[in-house]
């Protein structure tokens, strides 16, 4: 590429409005948009850990914050099963057409 100093100004011009431009462009989104909140009470999930350790070893809730952590050693969700090791919530949440936002 040429230096700055041999480019057209306009073109550099062109380069630097863009830029800033599409810097901005995702700037004041909100991440929730189209999601919707809803209580995460314990009869809504079903926590997956290795099948030799119990839920606690791999999950906590303190202080309304849910954790999960998983170890490379760790054994898959049941004997024999061909996953590598994960633990993972299983969300049983419901939502009727009339409770989506439009």
């Amino acid at each position: 590429m040429a230096p700055a100093s041999s480019l057209p100004w306009p073109l550099l011009l062109l380069f630097i409005v863009l830029v800033s431009w599409c810097g901005r462009s995702s700037a004041g989104v909100d991440p929730t948009l189209g999601f919707i909140a809803v209580n995460l009470t314990e009869d809504r999930f079903k926590l997956h850990h290795p099948y030799d350790l119990p839920p606690e070893q791999r999950y906590e809730f303190r202080d309304g914050v849910r954790r999960m952590w998983v170890y490379c050693t760790d054994k898959p969700l049941s004997p024999g099963s061909p996953t590598k090791p994960r633990s993972e919530i299983l969300l049983n949440v419901h939502i009727s057409l009339s409770q989506q936002h439009h």
